[in-house]
């Protein structure tokens, strides 16, 4: 029975999937049948005023509208990870015209939730989207399903911004959908997500030649101007041009484009960014490449991209004039020009190397494989054995095109010819080689490079070792070269023991992602854990990517026992620990939450410490949740995961570890002092219960007290019995009378005889 005059209660959708076998992510939309197939109002059909021909412009589905819907994601196990309402439209270009759609997810508080809140990819720490795309893989819709998705992945561990891919089965009011991949949304969103220290409101999105999506163009087009009125084969010059564009991730975008031989590019599908700051620098987006890796073309792996790329007088689409007028203005300039061709060689025998490619390429065919006769059944879109031959098309790309491409880079720059490298060390573990761009850590190692080309080789030598010289090649015991590549050669680097080696400066901690509401920014700690004060200055801390350098300012010393922390962002680590003062910024780079290869070198770039960590097992997964890494111990090998723990709720920049560990016994460490007095407060702000740890270094004891901003006492929290070692204390936001004290800023007091610690907490209602 109905009750007509009551109040409507809350609409309640669930989904009921009988028997589904498929083993990928299932998404299932619920909505009213009008929205979508209503010849006026749904967004899915044709309606009266298509045109007759592909891709039919005019038909509903051209139009920007955008209807509600109840969403429903269900992950590999078939656990229902997200239920919400939000809003979708029809998305993409000329693939509009195809009959499966691609489709845009708009969290909109209009609807509910104002976020889609769930780690949808896998390679990649994002737990919040303001949008996705579920996408039809565009222009690959009848093809493979999951080219662009390849493509994109294959630059994994590179620095260059690009969309994270997961394929999925979609549902629309229960009827079967297919294949379609899930997709980050490109806007200032996508941004923020992938570098939350820059704000949406504070960069500029431009496409094509400079049209603005978000922000304004302004600054590109003085850029521009500058590079119409000066001549980049001038260093001084192109110095100016790279404090404007991040050239690093330029020439990864660059490689890529021209690798997988993306001819819907450069005249179309690009986008580009910076921070609008004053040393924000442009970076660019690497997305929709289905035309890549043979879409139309057998053999499009004997395509000369690069030539294409380069030339000044292209058709309107796909090269028109203003597209390759950067990249034409920027190959002008010889240091230019050895980096790119150096990017090519080190991209070729990495990410785009011949098997390398075909193990992706076989790995996502697995896992899609299984959906494509249901998918066929729903679309009559491919049969399997149409498909597995569209997946050989790419597979034959993949191994054709590194061969070809070195043809063509050796022509077009008048080069001497390739060059087969084989590097190695003489003592297993003693070392690392760096070769341009790559950090080689594994030996032997092999690299195609161009002869007439200099790349720039660097031997790293780790704690406890020293290099000696080259074997091979006739450089003596230079570390650092900058060398022609002889022609096929085996180089090695030999290493001996050092016993004055012994890394007493170590990285102690990594926060590479912060807590969304407590968020200090990326950064890493130092600790001195020798008997004497080291002077760092000229010290320089990187990243995997040899271009990424933080260099520590003069008359920086380090004292016995003591840590330093470098930070990101100076001021969101600053506003979050407030007394802690021994901290250095700003990096120009952020730390992968993915996992990636950090580094320590002395002023005369001899290596200090090097530590590869991950975010998956055996490595603590923390990213995210407060937590960073921390060492157990500054004695243990920190190139091993089973050296680090999580740090729980909270971080101690500054402080002993939480998880530290005491090895006298195991370790050899007699009588040294690690232990600092220090006083750590989380969550901060708070709601209901404020955590308060001490670090006492001997036994003593310890008064904790909570005062007003006006210094008025608050409430006594421990009088203090004697104590040593972590002592964890809480304030439940109550006064001494037991009454709950209103919101607003409080003075957390910890003291002693001989010290006094003050930190500010935020009280929330």
């Amino acid at each position: 029975i109905i009750n007509q005059n009551a109040i409507p209660g809350k609409i309640i959708t669930n989904t009921y999937l009988i028997n589904e076998q498929t083993t990928l992510p299932i998404i299932s939309i619920a909505t009213d049948p009008e929205n979508f197939w209503n010849i006026d109002t749904g967004m899915y059909v044709m309606g009266n005023n298509a045109q007759v021909d592909f891709p039919y412009f005019n038909a509903n589905f051209w139009h920007d509208w955008e209807r509600p819907v109840h969403l429903e994601y269900f992950d590999e196990s078939h656990s229902r990870q997200i239920n919400m309402n939000a809003g979708v439209k029809i998305f993409g270009g000329w693939s509009r015209g195809f009959p499966q759609k691609s489709l845009s997810v708009y969290a909109r508080s209009k609807y509910g939730d104002g976020s889609i809140k769930h780690k949808l990819f896998t390679e990649k720490p994002i737990e919040k989207f303001e949008s996705i795309v579920l996408r039809n893989s565009g222009n690959d819709n009848n093809s493979t399903m999951f080219r662009d998705g390849l493509l994109t992945g294959l630059l994994k561990g590179v620095d260059i911004d690009r969309q994270a891919y997961e394929p999925a089965i979609l549902f629309i009011n229960g009827s079967y959908w297919g294949i379609h991949n899930i997709r980050e949304k490109v806007n200032e969103h996508f941004i923020n997500n992938n570098h939350p220290w820059v704000s949406t409101d504070q960069l500029d999105l431009l496409e094509f030649s400079g049209t603005a999506i978000h922000g304004d163009p302004l600054h590109y087009a003085a850029m521009i101007s500058f590079i119409e009125n000066n001549s980049l084969a001038i260093s001084a010059n192109y110095d100016y041009l790279k404090s404007q564009i991040d050239i690093n991730e330029y020439l990864n975008y660059q490689v890529a484009q021209i690798y997988f031989n993306n001819k819907d590019w450069p005249g179309n599908n690009i986008k580009f960014w910076r921070p609008k700051t004053s040393i924000g620098k442009w970076r660019w987006i690497l997305y929709d490449t289905d035309f890549g890796f043979g879409t139309w073309e057998n053999n499009a792996y004997t395509y000369n991209t690069l030539e294409y790329a380069l030339d000044a007088n292209g058709p309107e689409w796909p090269n028109p004039p203003w597209s390759t007028y950067l990249f034409r203005s920027m190959i002008s300039n010889n240091s230019f020009k050895v980096d790119l061709v150096n990017r090519f060689a080190d991209l070729l025998n990495t990410n785009f190397k011949e098997e390398i490619v075909a193990q992706q390429l076989d790995s996502i065919k697995q896992k899609i494989e299984g959906e494509i006769p249901s998918h066929n059944n729903k679309w009559n879109a491919f049969d399997i054995n149409g498909w597995n031959y569209q997946v050989q098309i790419m597979r034959n790309f993949a191994l054709n095109r590194p061969g070809y491409l070195r043809t063509y880079i050796n022509n077009e720059f008048d080069l001497y010819g390739l060059s087969t490298l084989d590097f190695d060390v003489t003592i297993e573990g003693a070392g690392l080689i760096q070769v341009n761009s790559l950090l080689l850590t594994n030996f032997p190692w092999e690299g195609i490079y161009f002869q007439g080309n200099p790349i720039d080789v660097k031997v790293i030598a780790k704690p406890g070792y020293k290099f000696v010289r080259w074997l091979g090649i006739d450089e003596g015991n230079n570390p650092i070269l900058y060398i022609d590549p002889p022609q096929n050669a085996n180089i090695y680097a030999q290493f001996e023991l050092d016993p004055n080696q012994d890394g007493t400066v170590v990285i102690n901690e990594i926060n590479y992602k912060s807590h969304i509401e407590f968020d200090s920014g990326d950064w890493i700690e130092l600790y001195n854990s020798s008997t004497e004060m080291i002077d760092i200055s000229g010290w320089q801390f990187k990243d995997s990517d040899n271009a990424h350098a933080y260099i520590i300012p003069e008359n920086t010393i380090m004292a016995s026992d003591a840590y330093l922390v470098i930070c990101k962002d100076t001021i969101a680590f600053k506003s979050h620990y407030p007394l802690r003062t021994a901290y250095l910024g700003q990096l120009d780079f952020g730390l992968s939450s993915a996992g990636e290869a950090i580094s320590l070198y002395d002023a005369d770039e001899n290596l200090i410490d090097f530590v590869e960590y991950g975010n998956t097992n055996p490595w603590p997964t923390v990213g995210g949740t407060g937590s960073t890494l921390e060492l157990i111990n500054p004695y243990l090998d920190n190139a091993l995961a089973s050296s680090w723990h999580g740090s729980g709720e909270y971080s101690t920049p500054c402080a002993l570890n939480n998880s530290y560990q005491y090895t006298d016994d195991d370790y050899g460490v007699e009588e040294h002092h690690f232990a600092i007095q220090d006083l750590s407060i989380h969550p901060n702000p708070f709601n209901k219960e404020l955590y308060i740890d001490l670090f006492l270094d001997t036994e003593r004891k310890v008064s904790v007290k909570v005062f007003n901003i006006n210094g008025t006492l608050i409430k006594n929290i421990s009088s203090g019995a004697s104590q040593t070692g972590k002592v964890s204390l809480s304030w439940d936001g109550t006064n001494n009378s037991g009454k709950r004290v209103a919101p607003g800023v409080y003075i957390i007091e910890a003291s002693s005889q001989d010290w006094l610690y003050t930190q500010k907490a935020i009280m929330l209602n």
